[in-house]
């Protein structure tokens, strides 16, 4: 009589295993945020990179949110896919931090502005975001209306809404 080996065989799952950094960040029921690693290895020669922390991108996103700097402008359900935002640190004397640098085979420009995506491409309800680059990314520049709130609120004067607006360089957003 041959005895049997007890072999258990282990179920795997088709989803990737998300790292420590990478968990999502619950805003509401089904929606979420992620750090997407994309943006922050650095293995993907035209991705933007964060330069600061998960902690601080977490907190530009969450100011994102809390100020609706979102379009469509419908903050009532931030779970909807195809929602867009756009976000800004910033430091004392309301001036604008650098956020991340332009991908690698871009020469590393530092920007100051972050786009935020609510899309199906990660799974619908989770957002991620990156450094924006509006110069050679037109879908990067926020719209009109941010903009125009940025100035009223003194984080940006009229020449610079002007410029990024059109796309056009702008040493204090870009460089």
């Amino acid at each position: 009589m041959v005895k049997k080996k007890n072999v258990s065989k282990k179920k795997t799952s088709n989803r990737k295993s998300l790292s420590p950094h990478n968990q999502p960040i619950k805003i509401e029921n089904q929606c979420f945020y992620i750090i997407h690693p994309k943006h922050r290895d650095g293995k993907d020669p035209d991705a933007s990179q964060w330069i600061i922390s998960e902690d601080e991108e977490k907190q530009c996103f969450a100011t994102t949110l809390s100020c609706a700097w979102i379009i469509p402008e419908n903050v009532e359900n931030l779970c909807k896919e195809g929602q867009f935002g756009w976000g800004i640190k910033t430091g004392s004397k309301k001036t604008l931090e650098y956020l991340g640098h332009i991908g690698k085979n871009r020469g590393q420009k530092k920007v100051k502005l972050a786009k935020f995506r609510n899309e199906k491409q990660i799974k619908q309800g989770n957002w991620h975001g990156y450094p924006a680059n509006y110069l050679e990314n037109s879908q990067d520049i926020p719209p009109e209306f941010i903009l125009k709130i940025w100035k009223n609120e003194g984080y940006i004067n009229k020449s610079i809404m002007s410029k990024i607006k059109k796309g056009k360089p702008c040493k204090q957003i870009q460089e």
